[in-house]
């Protein structure tokens, strides 16, 4: 079974489930599940928000912010009621789709956004993404799960959960090797 592309996982799981089920809506939604659960190093994003005076929108496919800074300032998070900083820091808070800067001089900074965004989804014009190419497993059993909750059969979608949880542990591991892997972090300055 190899699943290279879209069309290859759509003739997967009708193979898998055997009766007919809407393959492209249980997809969405095992990608709609996918996108809130996941996270990975292929997910990181940086943009750059220029000449922002004190408020910066979500960017649309947010999943988790990483580092906000400001220059070479990473914002620490404050409390919209009262936000204390001491010299030389930049405050923030989230208000709705918003982040709110609590700056110590006011005026006009670039901000970078350092964050984990949603993976791309699916669909005929976009027939393979990351996840699939790296990690197909994870959409095999996220789509069979919704497959057969459509189809009311719990020992399957209990079967399926489980298999999925397998395949997310291997996506965290790689996360996890991926991130720590490099150089160890020197919290001495010299031994002792």
């Amino acid at each position: 079974m190899a699943l290279a592309n879209y069309v290859d996982l759509q003739n997967t799981v009708q193979e898998y489930v055997i009766r007919p089920v809407p393959v492209t809506s249980l997809i969405e939604l095992a990608e709609s599940d996918l996108q809130t659960i996941l996270k990975h190093f292929m997910m990181e994003k940086t943009i750059t928000v220029p000449g922002v005076t004190s408020t910066v929108t979500f960017p649309a496919d947010l999943v988790e912010f990483r580092t906000i800074r400001v220059g070479d300032v990473i914002a620490k998070p404050v409390s919209p009621y009262n936000a204390v900083l001491y010299p030389g820091e930049v405050g923030y808070y989230l208000s709705g789709n918003n982040i709110v800067l609590a700056l110590q001089q006011p005026g006009p900074v670039d901000v970078v956004l350092d964050y984990y965004g949603r993976f791309a989804p699916l669909s005929d014009d976009t027939p393979e993404n990351w996840l699939l190419t790296k990690f197909p497993a994870v959409y095999l059993h996220a789509t069979l799960t919704r497959a057969y909750r459509y189809l009311r059969d719990p020992d399957a979608e209990g079967a399926e959960k489980a298999s999925l949880g397998e395949a997310l542990g291997t996506v965290a591991a790689d996360h996890a090797r991926a991130t720590r892997s490099g150089n160890p972090v020197v919290t001495e300055g010299r031994p002792w």
